[in-house]
């Protein structure tokens, strides 16, 4: 099978989504040789060493041991999660192959450019380098930054439109039902029921791809029940996590250090992983 040629796989009745790495990635990316580049590339794996929420994880799980309630996530995880998300949608809407690959591939590639800590430090740097994730995000796939010349290569080789990709993470493609662009996302439904799982050993919310599938078709009340859930969800993790006096206190003491110490961090380090930020400021973790 060529490069060209070679197709994305959603021939299978469905697709399970799951918040840890998953263990078969050749399963999770429909046996797709694009997607399992992406991920193998340097800028996708750094990814590992980005937690999700920054620093409100060390907040909110001290003492990480992988059982229910006290797990850390990260960037990867969530990326494999809205690009699995992404292949359910092209399932359950008989998407064209050609269109296949831009949306998985621009659903796993959509928070390649976040910094260590993500959203907890990002605004320092972008008032001292003028840089974001968007931004960061948009040079990565185009390959305009060193991390990501492999990941522009790769997208090159498979006949992937860059410019159309990153229109698509973007969400100024206003096609695909709006689960690029609207307020029920891939990337919204994933990051709210991790969020979510942070603080429920078990979890009463429903599952992303059981969500996913409810917003798609909209068929009857089950559907809507569904979909109305998951907006109290999503109230209920930003009342209860994003914005409570723990997290909002972890992300101001994080921004309040690295602004202290501006002249120990470079551009580059927006490029980097957390372990490699701690070496740089150990006083920051």
């Amino acid at each position: 099978m060529t490069v060209l040629s070679a197709q994305l796989d959603i021939s299978t009745p469905s697709v399970i989504h799951g918040f840890r790495e998953p263990t078969d990635l050749l399963a999770a990316t429909g046996k797709d040789p694009l997607l399992m580049e992406l991920i193998d590339t340097q800028a996708f794996q750094r990814l590992k060493d980005i937690r999700f929420l920054g620093a409100i994880d060390y907040c909110l799980i001290p003492r990480p041991n992988g059982k229910p309630g006290a797990i850390r996530y990260s960037r990867y995880e969530h990326s494999l999660g809205v690009m699995q998300l992404a292949r359910l949608y092209c399932l359950r809407r008989h998407i064209r192959q050609s269109e296949r690959r831009l949306l998985c591939a621009a659903a796993l590639l959509h928070d390649i450019g976040h910094p260590p800590l993500s959203h907890s430090v990002e605004s320092v740097f972008r008032e001292k380098f003028g840089i974001d994730h968007h931004a960061a995000s948009k040079d990565i796939i185009r390959g305009r930054k060193p991390l990501g010349k492999n990941v522009f290569s790769i997208l090159r080789r498979y006949g992937v439109d860059v410019e159309e990709l990153v229109a698509v993470v973007s969400g100024e493609v206003l096609s695909f039902d709006g689960f690029f662009h609207g307020p029920i996302n891939f990337d919204t439904i994933e990051g709210i029921l991790r969020s979510y799982r942070y603080t429920r050993k078990t979890p009463s919310a429903s599952s992303p791809d059981i969500v996913t599938d409810a917003a798609i078709k909209r068929e009857n009340e089950k559907d809507k029940n569904i979909v109305d859930a998951f907006w109290q969800c999503k109230d209920w993790v930003y009342k209860e996590i994003i914005n409570s006096e723990d997290s909002v206190l972890s992300d101001f003491v994080c921004k309040k250090f690295l602004r202290k110490n501006l002249g120990r961090i470079k551009c580059t380090s927006f490029f980097g992983t957390e372990t490699k930020l701690f070496q740089q400021l150990p006083g920051l973790r």
